[in-house]
Parts: structure tokens; sequence; C-alpha cells
């Protein structure tokens, strides 16, 4: 939480069609500069599959911010997707300060909503 260890947190990913693939670090550029502790999760995520963002990737998952609102260090929730099978990563929105453990589903009508705990 202080970010003082040597290394990031890094967030993995693995995909399979058939035989699981080596797990692959995912881009820095889903993390941004400010923050520090980072993990997805706790639960895993889902592909839409209406709208005119079917098929896109998506996955919850939780940060601290050096630069919150709330006070360094609070944590917040953000979303990541893929809008090519996975292949390649990017950062979604991220919800207000102390928000954490996030998990997202899709509505009925292609909405998203993403729930926390704070």
């Amino acid at each position: 939480m202080a970010g003082t260890s040597q290394d990031v947190r890094r967030v993995w990913y693995t995909r399979s069609t058939e035989d699981w693939t080596t797990p692959v670090p995912l881009a820095d550029t889903t993390r941004a500069p400010s923050w520090q502790w980072y993990a997805t999760g706790p639960v895993a995520g889902i592909q839409l599959q209406h709208g005119p963002y079917e098929g896109r990737l998506i996955v919850p998952a939780n940060h601290s911010d050096s630069n919150a609102e709330a006070g360094p260090g609070q944590y917040r929730s953000h979303l990541l997707f893929s809008e090519d099978g996975g292949e390649s990563w990017a950062r979604g929105g991220s919800l207000a300060p102390l928000t954490n453990e996030s998990t997202v589903v899709e509505l009925t009508d292609g909405q998203l909503m993403l729930n926390a705990r704070s």
C-alpha cells in the first residue's frame, strides 16, 4: 500500500480453448502511474452478449491510488477490457474512492453493472 516494494504487483492472465496457455502479464498500460496495490476480482470476468460491444471481454479489478480524492492509498475499483479475444487489454473506467472487491454483470439491455464493497 505504501508503494515501497521493489516491484509492482502484477496482474497475469491465461486463456484456453482446449489447453491453458502459459500465464502472461498484462501490459503496463492497464495500470495508471499513481496506482500502487493492484488486483483483479475476486471473481472472473465476463464476455458481453448484447449491444454494440458484443464479444468484448470485461474483467473487474481493484487498485489503491496515491492521488485519490479521499487521500493517498485509498482503494478504488476499475474495469479492464479486451476487444480482440484477450490478445490486448485496456483500462476502462474507475469507481469512486473507497470501493474494492468488485464484480461485474451485463444487464439484459447490454449495460454493465459494477458492484463493489466499501
